[in-house]
């Protein structure tokens, strides 16, 4: 029991508690208040706490100076410590605090202890409180993780996303932080958010699981376009998200755009992996990479007559798509240049699409820094395939 008792009053010290020898002769201090205090120290170091907590309640009811509040409680608060009951530990340290006694060395010591006391007990409301008082003061990142998930605790999503954001678009975010915040989006059924914060995960801490996450939230979200979707289901394939299914969707999807040499070749690789080709789905899957390749051959062969088209054309939409094309057959630095006319030229239906397959066809050709310039431009716009090339540039950039 000694050390028990022992220890608590070590821990007191340490917290800038005052010495209870010191405390009953506190200047000013008045008789009704020091006797009772004095009686409460000898009890607490008999171990008498019944009896020490009777005596210094007593010197409470006769206080009347903030002085004498100040040191009543700094009693009270050893006392309970010794007792091992936090809480009420906890409103007399507080009591003390309101006295504006407390020394300007030890209140930081002393918020942060009733923040963590009423945050291990569940006391959410009161921990609100101590807890967002303390991480203003003090600038405390843990204890601003403690007050978000206090709002997460009490199912308060919309201020735990105010809360969070700052914290997940300054410095170097934890993922702790940026999964809470993603969580917090997901109850409110936010996307924007949710692919908002998605985005800052899979940047700072990617994953196939992440990425997964992401690309879903980005569809939902653009919902009306196969293009978009070909895109998407492009992205799941380069981090490691697509299914057999996704890689024939690719190819016909390709095959719909007039890109026979991005499905042939998505279907070779699929092929040598073993991830198609076998199974009761295998003469379906085999139909298609014959139609790839016939369509592919077709396509190479006809390829000077679209480029003379291409080049002939006032605006640059075939341009564009000679370019895309040409990409597909593994002609990387063809498509730079044929891209680049079509941006040149102008007249395009969409040009962040245009900066997007530039991007693309400069990495596909090595020229991985252009490349990013390229997908950078493209990401600063304001149309649905701005965010697509955002989230190529975080693959590449990671990759």
């Amino acid at each position: 029991m000694y050390r028990v008792f022992a220890a608590a009053f070590t821990l007191l010290l340490a917290l800038g508690f005052a010495v209870p020898a010191q405390v009953a002769q506190a200047a000013g201090m008045s008789e009704a208040v020091g006797k009772p205090l004095q009686e409460a120290q000898r009890l607490a170091q008999a171990r008498n706490i019944p009896g020490a907590l009777a005596a210094a309640n007593r010197a409470k009811a006769a206080a009347k100076s903030q002085q004498e509040l100040y040191t009543v409680n700094e009693m009270l608060a050893y006392i309970y410590s010794a007792a091992r009951d936090n809480n009420r530990m906890a409103d007399a340290i507080e009591a003390s605090l309101r006295t504006g006694l407390v020394p300007s060395s030890q209140v930081q010591t002393k918020l942060k202890q009733v923040c963590q006391i009423r945050y291990s007990a569940s006391q959410f409301d009161r921990a609100l409180a101590s807890c967002s008082e303390y991480a203003n003061k003090y600038n405390d990142p843990t204890v601003r993780q403690w007050v978000g998930q206090i709002y997460v605790r009490q199912g308060n999503w919309a201020k735990c996303t105010q809360f969070f954001r700052p914290l997940a678009s300054s410095g170097s975010p934890s993922k702790s932080v940026l999964q809470t915040l993603q969580s917090c989006y997901f109850k409110l059924n936010d996307l924007e958010g949710q692919q908002w914060t998605l985005e800052r995960i899979v940047d700072a801490y990617p994953s196939q699981a992440d990425w997964d996450a992401l690309l879903k939230t980005v569809a939902a979200r653009i919902r009306g376009d196969t293009r978009w979707e070909l895109d998407l289901l492009r992205l799941k394939l380069a981090t490691g998200n697509a299914t057999s299914g996704d890689i024939m969707n690719i190819a016909q999807l390709s095959l719909q755009f007039g890109n026979p040499g991005l499905a042939k070749a998505e279907l070779d690789r699929a092929l040598a992996a073993g991830k198609l080709g076998k199974g009761r789905d295998a003469p379906r899957e085999m139909r298609l990479v014959n139609m790839a390749r016939q369509q592919a051959a077709a396509d190479l062969a006809g390829s000077a007559r679209k480029d003379a088209a291409a080049r002939a054309a006032r605006q640059g939409e075939l341009d564009l798509r000679l370019g895309e094309t040409l990409v597909g057959h593994g002609r990387g630095a063809d498509g730079v240049a044929a891209i680049q006319r079509a941006i040149g030229k102008g007249g395009l239906k969409d040009a962040d699409e245009a900066r997007l397959r530039l991007g693309l066809a400069q990495i596909a050709a090595g020229q991985r820094d252009a490349g990013l310039r390229s997908l950078d431009a493209a990401a600063k716009g304001k149309g649905n395939f701005s965010p697509i090339a955002r989230l190529w540039a975080i693959h590449v950039r990671n990759g």
